[in-house]
């Protein structure tokens, strides 16, 4: 999107819409990073006249600006349950305090005011890290909130459905349509055999395959973080005890939808191995599930896909961002990974038996797991 001819609401419309709204000073403001919506921090100063009790005594939150008819309230509505179910369960998560409804040049806009998580997007931090321990950690990290959000009502989210969203991964034949935007006919023809060879497995497999509400969006910008000494610190400031929920704060719950959890999981595999750049990406794939099979079972028929659900993750960054975002410079969060995830789909391919063998190893040596010979 040119940066010039964006007509969304801005930092000054937000200025105003929660200074009228809460009745006070907004001293700070600042932009994120986002995909296609529009998110700000702010940090405010309240009036003795603020009788607003859904901020209590919060000074620092994020503004999502969204198009209405992208995310209904009906789905809002629907997300705050989500969120209240994970703050109960011990998640530290964004929470949505209220939201606005406001028109510019002609276009209806959802605003949600959200609670801000102190820290920084996990990105960021890698080459600080232990990486191996970091990925496990979110790994079972995943595993728990899975549990979780597998106990809540699909129906919660059954009306928000979209067939042609090429993000949702069981959505992959819509990337088919996008290849016209890859000009060189190997590296087509590379993508296409995957992405339809996911789509056989998919449809030979699903029913295997237990579905529920996902997050949609989970990787390691949507991860907040605070860490020392190489090692994540815990949001809660209490002595004694915490649980590895503590240590991620998960924001951006925008995409949540209806989906296989092992799509799910492909796709966060996918993500940490194009930000940590490892030397070999099987270790990624097994050292997440090392913490997420601690934590929650796949079965064989999920394990098998694994695999593919991972390449066609990739060809997701990669196929999308060229179809979309080609040439377009301005928005860097927009592309963020594609340019790693054509190296690893050129790299790695060819690779199925290697990973499903490397795989089977690390199962029955982990987790005592015949992948080969379980039914």
């Amino acid at each position: 999107m040119d940066v010039q001819k964006d007509t969304r609401p801005n930092a000054a419309d937000m200025i105003s819409l929660l200074e009228t709204n809460i009745v006070c000073t907004v001293s700070h403001i600042e932009e994120l990073k986002a995909y296609e919506d529009r998110n700000f921090y702010l940090r405010i100063v309240t009036s003795e006249q603020n009788q607003c009790d859904y901020i209590g005594n919060l000074t620092e939150f994020v503004v999502k600006v969204t198009k209405c008819e992208e995310m209904s309230e009906l789905k809002w509505k629907s997300l705050k349950k989500i969120l209240n179910c994970l703050l109960h369960n011990g998640f530290t998560c964004t929470k949505l305090l209220t939201s606005y409804k406001m028109e510019k040049n002609g276009k209806n806009y959802l605003v949600l005011l959200l609670n801000y998580i102190q820290g920084s997007p996990l990105m960021y931090h890698w080459s600080k890290l232990n990486k191996a321990m970091v990925i496990k950690q979110v790994g079972e990290m995943v595993a728990n909130l899975h549990n979780t959000l597998q106990t809540l009502d699909p129906s919660l989210l059954a009306a928000e459905k979209d067939e042609e969203d090429a993000w949702v991964l069981e959505n992959a034949s819509v990337m088919l349509g996008y290849l016209i935007a890859i000009k060189d006919d190997k590296e087509r023809e590379v993508i296409e055999s995957i992405i339809k060879q996911f789509i056989i497995l998919m449809e030979q497999n699903g029913e295997h395959f237990t579905r529920g509400i996902v997050h949609g969006d989970l990787h390691d910008m949507n991860l907040i973080v605070n860490w020392k000494d190489g090692q994540l610190q815990p949001h809660c400031h209490f002595s004694g005890n915490y649980t590895v929920q503590d240590l991620f704060g998960i924001i951006d719950f925008s995409d949540m939808c209806v989906s296989c959890y092992i799509y799910e999981v492909g796709q966060i595999i996918r993500d940490l191995m194009v930000s940590t750049c490892p030397d070999n990406c099987y270790i990624v794939a097994v050292t997440f599930l090392s913490g997420y099979l601690k934590c929650r079972k796949l079965n064989q028929h999920e394990l098998s896909i694994l695999f593919i659900s991972i390449m066609t993750s990739l060809c997701q960054y990669y196929v999308i961002s060229e179809y979309k975002f080609h040439g377009q410079s301005d928005n860097e969060y927009a592309t963020l990974g594609a340019k790693e995830a054509y190296h690893l789909i050129m790299e790695f391919h060819n690779t199925n038996d290697i990973f499903m063998s490397f795989l089977s190893k690390f199962l029955q040596n982990e987790f005592h797991i015949d992948l080969i010979h379980s039914s």
